[in-house]
């Protein structure tokens, strides 16, 4: 049988707990790319100034539905069109678009790709008009530290605050600075 890319024991517990009916349909949906999802950076740029920049450089764009954590609406981020992704390392738009990571608007640091339950992480967290410290104990490459760095600054941080960033990979932290750079998270 098809397994998914799953596991045999765990398609093997599905299969037991997961109606019939549904089961391969909700299969087949997890082997799906989800939509590419697009997180405006505060530091930057509005949600609407992306959206405009990204249909002056030729991006398809929409609005997406927004991030809510426990600050609320504080923010909505911006999915590009569905089965527009491709490749990881060439995400593109449209299929005749340009590709995400070289427009303008990315090199100028006004987004980040992220999906949009990275971006809650980020909006759930309580951060108020006073200094504060995150810690990012499994940063990877960064992109929830930017998220919340992004955050900071929409919530007004008096000191800016500060988000301190680790990995048990060095490797994964090795593109960081240069990524908080382009974000103005830092200075360059």
């Amino acid at each position: 049988p098809a397994y998914y890319s799953l596991p045999p024991a765990l398609y093997r517990a599905l299969e037991r707990s997961v109606p019939t009916d549904t089961l391969v349909p909700t299969l087949e949906a997890s082997c799906r790319p989800g939509p590419v999802t697009l997180r405006p950076n505060a530091l930057r740029c509005s949600a609407d100034s992306l959206l405009a920049r990204l249909a002056e450089e030729g991006a398809e764009v929409r609005p997406a539905p927004p991030v809510r954590g426990r600050r609320g609406d504080s923010g909505r981020p911006i999915r590009l069109p569905d089965g527009a992704a491709g490749p990881a390392v060439a995400l593109v738009p449209s299929p005749s678009g340009p590709s995400v990571w070289s427009l303008p608007a990315w090199r100028d640091g006004w987004f980040e790709v992220q999906d949009a339950g990275s971006q809650a992480i980020a909006r759930s967290l309580e951060i108020s008009g006073e200094d504060r410290t995150v810690l990012d104990y499994c940063a990877g490459n960064g992109g929830k530290a930017l998220a919340v760095a992004s955050a900071m600054t929409g919530a007004g941080c008096a000191g800016g605050g500060a988000v301190a960033c680790h990995d048990i990979d060095g490797r994964r932290l090795a593109q960081i600075r240069g990524s908080l750079a382009r974000a103005g998270a830092v200075p360059p």
